[in-house]
């Protein structure tokens, strides 16, 4: 393992690698060296203004591939983030080719990672009711949009969703792993957090269509609202009609899911809309 130094931080390395670009964002004040994804991310600053650095061509030390499969990775994310721009999808400010990798350039967000930490998700269950309504909705009109445009959501974890909690702000921070449709799922499974994985997202070959993402959505409901180790109406926070829906969406057959992506988001919002207050 290589050490090398970025204004005084650490950066943990299997090889030393030029990373001198990154010195026209500014001041490194913050590294994320640690991803088994491939990437590393620096937090930045130059007067004033924070940024969020991913960057793939390097050797990060949990990273067990091949560095090029990590950059053929981001520079699809460039082309999903821009494809499925939406306010809820971290926005891509800038991208290019280094010498050995590639980077992208993310506005910095002010806020907290719904996982790995329990700490987190049980602030995030904290707040008033009204506010992950609304915080809810934004997301899963995120995932309806995307589906709109013939995308099946894939690779959600709670790593991805970001909560700032002062502002009662959310932004999903990575569509990398967003499929276009027709898809299937591929070898070994669909790429994601047990909790957001439809039936058909651990057969290899199986298709998949708008229910895996209505799935994606009712399973959020209980992140938000529920119990995800017993998603009973007993555990859940708000109306029953919103329960009786969420749990539609989450039934292990696609076909017994609602069709699309678009009629759940729909049906929600016209629940919410006959509830008093």
């Amino acid at each position: 393992m290589q050490i090398m130094e970025l204004d005084g931080l650490p950066l943990r390395l299997k090889a030393t690698h030029d990373l001198g670009w990154l010195r026209r964002y500014g001041r490194v004040f913050c590294v994320f060296d640690g991803l088994t994804t491939g990437n590393l991310c620096f937090g930045v600053e130059s007067a004033g203004r924070r940024l969020f650095v991913k960057y793939a061509g390097a050797r990060p030390v949990q990273y067990a591939g091949d560095p090029r499969k990590a950059v053929e990775t981001l520079k699809n994310t460039a082309l999903l983030h821009e494809r499925l721009r939406h306010p809820r999808l971290s926005p891509v400010l800038e991208s290019h080719e280094t010498k050995d990798g590639f980077c992208l350039v993310f506005p910095w967000f002010e806020g907290y990672a719904l996982g790995p930490l329990q700490v987190h998700m049980d602030a995030f269950r904290r707040l008033p009711i009204k506010t992950r309504l609304i915080l809810y909705d934004g997301l899963a009109d995120f995932l309806a949009d995307a589906s709109r445009r013939d995308h099946v959501a894939a690779g959600i974890y709670d790593e991805k969703i970001l909560v700032d909690f002062s502002s009662h702000s959310l932004l999903f921070c990575s569509a990398s792993r967003f499929l276009p449709m027709p898809a299937k799922t591929p070898y070994p499974k669909l790429s994601g957090s047990p909790w957001y994985l439809p039936n058909e997202g651990y057969t290899p070959g199986a298709v998949l269509d708008e229910s895996a993402t209505v799935y994606a959505q009712g399973a959020l409901s209980f992140t938000f609202f529920g119990d995800r180790n017993a998603p009973t109406l007993n555990n859940w926070e708000g109306a029953e009609s919103l329960f009786a829906l969420a749990s539609r969406a989450i039934r292990p057959q696609a076909a017994m899911r609602l069709s699309s992506a678009g009629e759940y988001l729909r049906e929600w919002r016209q629940i919410i809309m006959k509830l008093p207050g």
